[in-house]
């Protein structure tokens, strides 16, 4: 997204400082928080990394990879033009920022790549989002669906941004080859054509504020598949926590709920995501520790008494050459969500032997070593020495079951093509199972 930045600057002289452009962006977020109809955005726009550079046109948001070459770091960036951004009104940097978190929630820094007309895509994705926001709250140049139904579109509104792609690539088949006269449902689509034309033009703001909807390094190079799909789940469960809590709490803005429940819904695999998380949540330690800031609420002396929640847990990963990347992948986006729920993390990589012991900070490895055998016996006998609260085991579960107690409780996750949970438990493995679904 920055590589291009140093051309860009030789072009154009930054009007406003660094400084200056933070504060306002800081001050629309205060005002996000304080009305109700915004706070949902609020919680979208606190996740992620503020940028003010000369090297987008309008404003963009991308996925990166933000670390080296042996971890991923998942990292979404906010980019803002200082001189574009500040001659804008208030109401207009409000919507603006919001109009970049739709695309987030949305996922489309993540789903142009399933599109082949990726112009195309940007239209159909602006014409989406930008019915949630006021006409007169977007900056000049906006895609607006009633522009589109005044010229004789016929489109539903509130619908998602495959549908938009669908019927905006039906009514240019229609008119550019031969179709039936260029009309769509019997209606004549003449003057909705000229007018979506003139969308079709790489020059225009839309285009190359849309350039950062591919997934790269910090460098800004495109990274391998394994890779792009751990932070695209990365996203996916931190994108999924918000919409959960932001509806816990009743501030999904109205007419965005009916599209977020169909972005959102239970996957195939919601029932493994669930069980891993029920099991961390239930697998927390609570001691008591003195403090001097507080007094005892029995005696009035002090020190008082602070009740502390602590949480460890071991992770173990079946580095044999029966686990697929992919499920590896999904698997540590799920330990992501518990590493930000406040656990700390002891990961250990193994197969025939442990190979690796290391702390999660919250960085999914791109690699992992092993690839050999499967022996579930070392790893549980160092559970035994770090007496976690609870050992989680992400295996194919195709092995002789442990012939040792972890001494905690245990889940195994095994994966979609791995041995089924009945046959594991007759051959005696121990503790709670949950299958990936394919």
């Amino acid at each position: 997204m920055e590589n291009n930045t140093e051309e860009l600057v030789l072009k154009e002289t930054p009007k406003y400082s660094k400084g200056e452009v933070l504060e306002s962006m800081s001050k629309i977020a205060i005002d996000m928080i304080m009305e109700s109809n915004y706070k949902f955005y609020f919680y979208v726009l606190n996740t992620l990394k503020k940028h003010v550079t000369l090297g987008v046109p309008t404003a963009g948001v991308s996925l990166v990879n933000g670390s080296s070459d042996d971890i991923i770091d998942f990292c979404v960036n906010f980019y803002v033009n200082p001189n574009f951004y500040m001659d804008l009104d208030e109401n207009k940097k409000l919507g603006l920022f919001v109009h970049e978190m739709l695309h987030i929630v949305n996922r489309h820094i993540i789903s142009n790549k399933d599109y082949s007309d990726h112009q195309l895509f940007n239209i159909a994705a602006d014409m989406c989002i930008n019915q949630y926001i006021k006409k007169d709250d977007l900056p000049e140049g906006g895609i607006f669906i009633d522009d589109y139904i005044a010229k004789g579109m016929p489109l539903y509104k509130h619908e998602s941004t495959n549908y938009y792609y669908n019927m905006l690539k039906e009514l240019e088949d229609k008119h550019e080859r031969g179709g039936s006269g260029g009309t769509l449902s019997g209606v004549d689509t003449q003057d909705a054509y000229d007018h979506h034309k003139k969308y079709r033009n790489e020059e225009l703001h839309i285009h190359k504020s849309h350039d950062g909807w591919k997934i790269t390094d910090k460098y800004g190079n495109e990274i391998i598949e394994a890779h792009r799909k751990a932070l695209e789940e990365m996203l996916g469960a931190t994108i999924d926590e918000i919409v959960k809590d932001a509806k816990n709490m009743g501030i999904v803005p109205a007419g965005l709920e009916a599209l977020l429940d169909e972005l959102y819904k239970p996957a195939p695999d919601f029932a493994w995501k669930r069980m891993l998380r029920l099991f961390a949540n239930n697998s927390k330690k609570t001691y008591l520790k003195t403090t001097m800031k507080r007094r005892s609420k029995r005696y009035g002396t002090i020190p008082g008494i602070k009740i502390k929640r602590k949480q460890h847990l071991m992770v173990a990963i079946d580095t044999s050459g029966s686990v697929p990347d992919a499920e590896l992948s999904k698997f540590f986006a799920e330990i992501y969500h518990i590493y930000r729920a406040g656990a700390s993390i002891t990961i250990v990589e193994c197969d025939a032997a442990i190979s690796k012991v290391w702390e999660y900070k919250g960085r999914a490895p791109k690699t992992i070593t092993g690839r050999g055998g499967t022996s579930f016996d070392e790893p549980i006998e160092l559970a035994k020495k770090l007496r976690p609260d609870g050992l989680i085991y992400f295996t194919d579960g195709e092995c002789y079951p442990p012939q040792g107690d972890p001494n905690c409780r245990t889940m195994w996750v095994v994966t979609s093509s791995g041995e089924s949970i009945e046959k594991m438990k007759e051959d005696g493995f121990k503790g709670i199972m949950a299958k990936m679904s394919e």
